[in-house]
């Protein structure tokens, strides 16, 4: 048992000492200040939207979960996984791959900044209920996941495009793990967010 958790352990640590690793996450970075610039922005210039799409957040969160509801959080968080393995495919990898994480970090500081700045410490409230409190599982999930797509396409031969798919297969169980825990956060946002709510 305990040289299996070594390996388990070996195989991330394989991928989150690359230095693209450091490289998606910067880019990570650099989406999240441009967001969160463009987001103080727009509270600034127009805030009845902004006020409106953060009434529906808080009245949805105030509503016990269901199911269904876990199931479309579940969903949400897989289809971002899907896409950095899709996109793996692509030519060049590497540059689309860094476009979606860049593009993950401006949407998530965006939302945060714009409640922020039009709400103050309600919309930072407002903005854990949404999607807050899982940034900080799914977002390593996700950057972990995208170093695996990127080193299997860098390692796929050229001229066979299903060869991805066999050199992705060494990740697995990186991708598996990520995957899994991803939709469990997702999962776990709700009723956490109700609980904030009634507290």
């Amino acid at each position: 048992m305990k040289n299996r958790n070594i390996l388990g352990f070996a195989l991330f640590s394989r991928l989150w000492n690359t230095p693209i690793f450091i490289l998606f996450i910067a880019l990570f970075i650099c989406g999240g200040i441009a967001g969160s610039i463009t987001g103080q922005l727009t509270s600034i210039n127009d805030t009845s939207i902004i006020k409106s799409f953060a009434d529906a957040i808080e009245v949805n969160s105030k509503i016990a979960p269901t199911f269904l509801d876990a199931v479309k959080a579940m969903l949400s968080a897989l289809s971002w996984q899907i896409l950095i393995i899709a996109l793996g495919l692509l030519k060049p990898a590497g540059l689309f791959i860094c476009m979606a994480l860049t593009i993950r970090g401006f949407i998530l500081a965006f939302s945060a900044s714009a409640l922020f700045g039009a709400l103050g410490a309600k919309g930072i409230l407002i903005s854990l209920c949404s999607s807050g409190l899982t940034w900080v599982i799914t977002v390593p999930c996700l950057i972990t996941s995208a170093v695996a797509c990127y080193m299997s396409a860098k390692q796929a031969p050229k001229g066979k495009r299903l060869s991805y798919f066999y050199v992705l297969k060494s990740q697995r169980a990186v991708l598996f793990v990520c995957i899994l825990i991803s939709m469990w956060a997702s999962a776990l946002r709700l009723p956490i967010a109700y609980l904030i709510l009634h507290i």
